[in-house]
């Protein structure tokens, strides 16, 4: 395999200022890249993350997003992008993938941290339901996205937990 000439992008490694909220919103590390597949003699797309190494679940999700006939597959999966650039730069090395794929009381804490300190967002606990308040348009386009995610990761099994955001609403 070999990668074009683009997926060189640089990676902007700005300080980050959780108490403002600011510092990353705009230099997310994952990344879409163009593979060229020798054998069928055309470039796919894949997602990596900011050390260059595939994300299955993602570049999968991408493919689904464009058979189901989302004509902006690509921003829809990029919607993602900055969510897991907070998950990779607050956890320890290596343990990425462990955060996404943990149980879905994990999943929601990193979720909810994230919401909180980049869109502001209330969670207000109902009887059955924890509803999100949020204002920001793309925090309403993660969640939606992140919810379609552990839909897709469940059916397809590569999340073996219930779907982590069944009980939200927003």
């Amino acid at each position: 395999m070999k990668h074009t000439q683009n997926s060189k992008a640089a990676i902007a490694t700005a300080p980050m200022d959780l108490s403002s909220g600011r510092g990353y919103t705009n230099c997310h590390t994952f990344r879409f890249i163009s593979v060229f597949l020798e054998e069928a003699q055309q470039y796919e797309e894949h997602v990596v993350n900011s050390r260059g190494a595939p994300v299955p679940l993602l570049t999968q999700f991408y493919r689904h997003s464009q058979q189901q006939g989302y004509k902006q597959a690509k921003e829809y999966v990029s919607t993602l992008f900055p969510y897991l650039t907070f998950i990779e730069r607050h956890t320890e090395p290596g343990m990425l993938g462990e955060v996404w794929d943990s149980p879905p009381e994990a999943v929601r804490q990193s979720l909810e941290a994230y919401l909180r300190h980049q869109h502001q967002c209330i969670f207000v606990q109902t009887y059955k339901r924890k509803v999100v308040r949020t204002s920001s348009r793309d925090g309403v386009c993660l969640l939606t996205t992140l919810q379609a995610l552990y839909r897709f990761a469940v059916e397809n099994h590569y999340y073996w937990y219930e779907h982590p955001l069944a009980q939200y609403s927003w």
